[in-house]
C-alpha cells in the first residue's frame, strides 16, 4: 500500500474520532516535524514545543485537509509556519555566518569535497550540521528539505510559499555559503590535528 493511500485511511479514521489513528500519524511523522522545527528554531526545547503545537493544529484542522497536496506536504507546511511563527515571537538574534556574494562566486568546493570524503559518514554529518547551523534559518531549512530530505523544488514551494525560481536561487547561494563554511571548519580541524 502506498504511503499516501495509508495516510488517507488514517485521515478518514481520525475524522471519525479514532484517537489511535491520530497517535499512529503522530508517531509516523514526529521525527519529520521535529526536524523542520529544530532546523528553524535551533533550540531543542522550542522545537519540541513547536512540534507539539504543529500536531495540535493538525488535529484541529484535519477537516481542512483537501487532498490537493500529499498529507506529508500539508503537514510540512503546518510545521514550517508554526516554527516560523515561534521564531518571530522569540525575537532573539540567531548568529549567522555573513558571507559576501563576491566571495561566493570565487570559491571552489574541491578542498571541501576531498576533506569530507576522507571523513566517516558520522563525522561528515557532524560538520554539515555545524555548517547548516551557521546559515540563516531559511537557507538551512531549504538545503535540508532539498538535499537531506529529498524533496522536490515544487514540494518545497508548497511548504514555504516561496516561488520555485526563488527557491532555486536560495539553494544555489546557500550551497555556496555552506561550502565556504565547511572549508573554514575543515581547515580549522586540520590545523588542530597538525
Amino acid at each position: 500500500m502506498k504511503d499516501g493511500a495509508s495516510d488517507n485511511i488514517y485521515i478518514q479514521k481520525i475524522l471519525k474520532g479514532d484517537k489511535n489513528a491520530f497517535a499512529f500519524v503522530v508517531n509516523k511523522y514526529k521525527q519529520m516535524v521535529f526536524s523542520v522545527s529544530i532546523r528553524i528554531l535551533r533550540n531543542r526545547e522550542d522545537a519540541e514545543e513547536s512540534a507539539q503545537d504543529t500536531f495540535i493544529k493538525v488535529y484541529s484542522c484535519m477537516n481542512d485537509y483537501n487532498g490537493k497536496a500529499s498529507f506529508s506536504t500539508w503537514l510540512y507546511r503546518i510545521a514550517y509556519t508554526t516554527a516560523i511563527s515561534k521564531l518571530r515571537k522569540r525575537k532573539t538574534e540567531i548568529k549567522t555566518e555573513r558571507i559576501d556574494d563576491e566571495y561566493i562566486e570565487n570559491e571552489e568546493p574541491d578542498f571541501v569535497n576531498s576533506s569530507l570524503n576522507s571523513l566517516e559518514a558520522e563525522e561528515q554529518r557532524k560538520y554539515i550540521d555545524i555548517a547548516l547551523d551557521k546559515l540563516d534559518e531559511n537557507e538551512s531549512l531549504l538545503l535540508t528539505l532539498f538535499y537531506l530530505d529529498g524533496m522536490s523544488v515544487g514540494e518545497i514551494s508548497e511548504i514555504t510559499g516561496l516561488s520555485r525560481s526563488n527557491i532555486k536561487v536560495i539553494l544555489y547561494r546557500s550551497r555556496k555559503k555552506l561550502f565556504i563554511i565547511l572549508k573554514k571548519l575543515l581547515k580549522e580541524e586540520i590545523n588542530i590535528l597538525v
